[in-house]
């Protein structure tokens, strides 16, 4: 796979932004603009079925306290500005009458979710709120 730099949205593979040349691993997660797919590798013999990418976000359980945390975080984002940051913890809590350690229990929870607990701390809210969008977790007509 190759990714020259030249698209809007970037390409993912298993969150991960690409740059360049990557070589692909059997089910690996392509995320490009809004569209997930899954890179099966040919040469490994398997009787299974096509499933839907819904049906993979559809484990991923985040409760409505969760959501609402996703959504105040990526409000910034709302008119798609090219430099938004993610909404700080307490303009979170301020939003949504919570106390800031709430928040970051919150917050915790969905590093835990979406894997993202081993990421520099600076890039960890980034990274949600990306996640949050390709996953389908938080929609821009939600915020």
């Amino acid at each position: 796979m190759y990714d020259g730099g030249l698209s809007r949205n970037g390409t993912f593979v298993n969150g991960e932004r690409v740059t360049g040349h990557r070589v692909l691993r059997d089910r690996d997660e392509l995320v490009v603009g809004g569209t997930s797919l899954w890179f099966r590798d040919p040469t490994i013999n398997r009787a299974s079925s096509t499933v839907a990418a819904g049906d993979r976000f559809a484990r991923l359980p985040v409760s409505p306290a969760q959501r609402k945390v996703l959504i105040a975080l990526c409000r910034p984002y709302k008119d798609r500005p090219a430099f938004a940051k993610p909404a700080t913890n307490q303009q979170i809590a301020d939003e949504l009458v919570l106390s800031v350690e709430s928040v970051k229990t919150h917050l915790r929870a969905l590093f835990s979710k979406l894997e993202l607990e081993g990421l520099p701390q600076n890039e960890k809210r980034v990274r949600l709120v990306e996640q949050a969008f390709q996953r389908g977790l938080v929609h821009h007509s939600d915020l």
